[in-house]
């Protein structure tokens, strides 16, 4: 069984301690999809030039001008449609084979921007902060070219394998894990993180209510403010501490695939969370000094197993390899 060790503290509950407060919100709305066009990739790296347009499309609920201003230059993401030429990555983007470099797309994968940059070139090689891993290409996240994630495997019999256009990640009991994972020196968070997966659970149970069988988690900045989605058979919810329940929503996780987004900002400590672009989930994040920073999506709890499929997996927090 492959296990590659990471830096994490073993949290109460919590095989990587990923927790913070929450509060609830009525304020279920949809994001907006009105963010800017690219403009010409003589802008700063903030607005999309030096990188190509990185952010090029808009954050989440619009944006700002200074972070929808896409450039033209080398290695667009996958914010300005340049993923694969996928449905799912760019609609209409003719994209390059590595999806760091296509045409012009229909919007990005994360449902915020506009017309996208300028053609792409690949050329820009792997640094890029804007994770793009899809199960679709047929590899393993820790063999991803550009960023790859390590692995941790604790399960007796399983192994990470392909159904379909999807990855199956999978364990048994409730000691067991199998995640993939990004730390500490491969991340460099922005002042809005958005981290997005599609996933369909295909069954597992959790014994702590504070638990689910698949969770997308994070941990940022000096004081280490952290939070975990987590998704069971018939709910979606976050954490308010380390071991207690916060906002959640009723929810069929196993009938169909959706997409699951977390934008949290980064400087207020504030989170929300986004299924099949609808807000559902609202909360702020928790510091703990014992935890590493890292970006995780799996099965992760020492208090849940199960058997979940993710078809993409995307954040913005990706450390360039020539930093």
């Amino acid at each position: 069984m492959s296990s590659l060790p990471v830096r994490l503290v073993i949290g109460a509950g919590f095989l990587v301690a990923v927790a913070m407060s929450c509060s609830s919100s009525d304020d279920k709305k949809a994001v907006s999809r009105d963010s800017e066009a690219g403009a010409a990739g003589e802008q700063p790296m903030s607005s999309g030039g030096t990188r190509a347009g990185s952010n090029a499309g808009g954050r989440p609920n619009g944006g700002s001008a200074d972070t929808t201003e896409g450039g033209s230059g080398a290695a667009g993401s996958f914010n300005d449609g340049g993923a694969e030429g996928q449905a799912a990555a760019g609609q209409g983007g003719e994209g390059a084979a590595s999806g760091r470099g296509g045409a012009a797309g229909e919007g990005g994968v994360l449902g915020l921007g506009g017309d996208g940059g300028g053609a792409g070139d690949t050329s820009g090689g792997c640094c890029d902060p804007q994770v793009n891993y899809s199960a679709a290409n047929g590899v393993l996240p820790t063999d991803d070219a550009c960023d790859p994630w390590a692995l941790t495997d604790t399960a007796a019999l399983e192994e990470p394998t392909f159904v379909g256009d999807a990855l199956r990640v999978a364990s048994s009991s409730d000691a067991e894990h199998m995640y993939f994972i990004h730390n500490d020196e491969n991340l460099s968070f922005p002042d809005v993180f958005v981290f997005e997966a599609r996933m369909k659970l295909v069954s597992g149970a959790g014994s702590s209510s504070s638990r689910a069988p698949a969770s997308m988690a994070f941990v940022y900045g000096a004081q280490h403010m952290k939070n975990m989605l987590q998704m069971s058979a018939t709910e979606v919810f976050i954490l308010e501490s380390e071991n207690v329940k916060g906002d959640s929503i009723t929810f069929d996780t196993t009938s169909d695939f959706h997409t699951y987004r977390i934008v949290a900002d980064t400087q207020a400590n504030t989170l929300e969370v986004f299924i099949d672009d609808v807000l559902e989930l609202s909360g702020d994040t928790f510091a703990d000094p014992n935890s590493g920073n890292l970006v995780l999506f799996g099965e992760s709890s020492i208090y849940a197993y199960g058997i979940s499929e993710w078809q993409f997996a995307r954040h913005n927090a990706y450390r360039c390899s020539s930093d």
